[in-house]
């Protein structure tokens, strides 16, 4: 609950949200927390919330506040990349982070990628089935997903747990999307994948080249492809990419630092 009411306080602080959407983005966290939890409503069909005059579906009942948490966390780039016209949203999830850039950063295009059949369902009616691409971003052109019981955004390429489920997904490289090849410039390229993030950017030289800004979810004490060192000095050699904002940071059940959001300029 503590770390619920951190995040209400840090929302009211976002100048670039009214004080009247603001209230309604709590209360309806609070509702649906309310609703799905203690009442623990259960229905065959992703929840309806409407935020920033817009739907937003959910299936977890942590739905809403996972979106909150999204929106204070990356309030920031507002000063780096307002109003940018392309976004490429690399783990999308349900479309958390694409429905930030359309109603905060007012982005042009957001072009989203999420492999997992269950989250690409939900990301589809979030976004209307508009630009969005149902594959992992790898080098091969298939991979096994471990997935926690009902929490799909926390999938990941490494077997954490013997519980975990497992889903085989496709992959692409990004440097061989057509939509991406296409594009001339992209002026925010994020990648959450859970410690694979390494990987990704070695898909996609020729789309860094004409990337402005690039955030990503850096490993530090968690199972990766290359951490935080390895994810810089590979940035820095392939366009000169630069630190330029350090994000919240993610810590393990022992308290260490698990994982870092930090954003690039080239």
């Amino acid at each position: 609950m503590i770390k619920s009411i951190k995040f209400d306080a840090a929302l009211l602080e976002i100048p670039q949200i009214g004080l009247k959407t603001k209230v309604n983005f709590i209360a309806k966290k609070y509702i649906s927390l309310i609703t799905n939890i203690l009442f623990k409503k259960k229905s065959k069909h992703p929840n309806l919330t409407k935020l920033f005059g817009d739907n937003y579906r959910y299936a977890d009942p942590l739905g809403v506040a996972f979106l909150q948490s999204v929106f204070v966390d990356n309030s920031f780039l507002a000063n780096y990349c307002p109003s940018p016209s392309v976004v490429v949203d690399i783990g999308a999830n349900i479309g958390q982070f694409n429905f930030f850039c359309k109603n905060f950063l007012h982005a042009s295009s957001v072009l989203s990628f999420e492999p997992i059949e269950e989250s690409f369902k939900i990301l589809s009616l979030n976004t209307k089935g508009k630009d969005i691409f149902p594959f992992a971003i790898l080098s091969s052109s298939t991979t096994n997903l471990y997935i926690p019981n009902d929490i799909n955004y926390m999938a990941s390429a490494f077997k954490l747990s013997d519980s975990f489920r497992v889903e085989k997904v496709s992959g692409k490289k990004l440097d061989k999307i057509d939509k991406i090849k296409n594009l001339s410039k992209i002026d925010l390229l994020k990648i959450d994948t859970e410690g694979t993030e390494l990987d990704v950017l070695k898909t996609c030289p020729k789309t860094l080249k004409k990337t402005k800004y690039v955030l990503i979810e850096c490993s530090l004490d968690r199972p990766n492809s290359g951490d935080i060192t390895d994810v810089c000095e590979f940035l820095y050699h392939a366009n000169k990419f630069k630190i330029v904002h350090i994000g919240r940071s993610y810590l393990t059940k022992s308290g260490s630092i698990g994982a870092i959001d930090i954003l690039f300029s080239s």
